[in-house]
C-alpha cells in the first residue's frame, strides 16, 4: 500500500524533467493523476502531445489511472478545465503539484 493510495493530484509540467519524475514517483505511492504539459518545445512552436500521453502510460504500467491534459496554466480557464476533468474523471481532487 502506498502513501498516496486513492489520492488524486493534478500535475502540471509532467511531461518531462521534475514533473515527469514526480508523475511517477506519486504514481509508485498509487496517486491517480492527470498529467498535464502543453507538449511545447524550448520555442513552443509545436505542440507534442505524445509527451504527456507517454508519461499516461509509464503511470498506468505502474498500476494506477492516469489521465492527458494539454491545456496550458497560464489561463485561467484552462486551469479550472484541469480541475473540471480531475473531478469528472475520479471524483475529486486532493493535490496540485504546479
Amino acid at each position: 500500500m502506498g502513501m498516496l493510495d486513492g489520492k488524486i493530484a493534478i500535475i502540471t509540467g509532467a511531461g518531462r524533467g521534475v514533473g515527469r519524475e514526480e508523475a511517477l514517483a506519486m504514481a509508485k505511492e498509487g496517486c491517480n493523476l492527470v498529467i498535464n504539459d502543453i507538449g511545447g518545445g524550448a520555442s513552443n512552436i509545436e505542440r507534442e502531445t505524445k509527451i504527456a500521453d507517454a508519461v499516461v502510460e509509464e503511470c498506468i504500467k505502474i498500476g494506477v489511472k492516469a489521465v492527458a491534459n494539454y491545456d496550458s496554466v497560464t489561463d485561467f480557464n484552462n486551469a479550472k478545465g484541469m480541475i473540471d476533468q480531475a473531478i469528472s474523471e475520479f471524483g475529486k481532487l486532493d493535490i496540485v503539484v504546479n
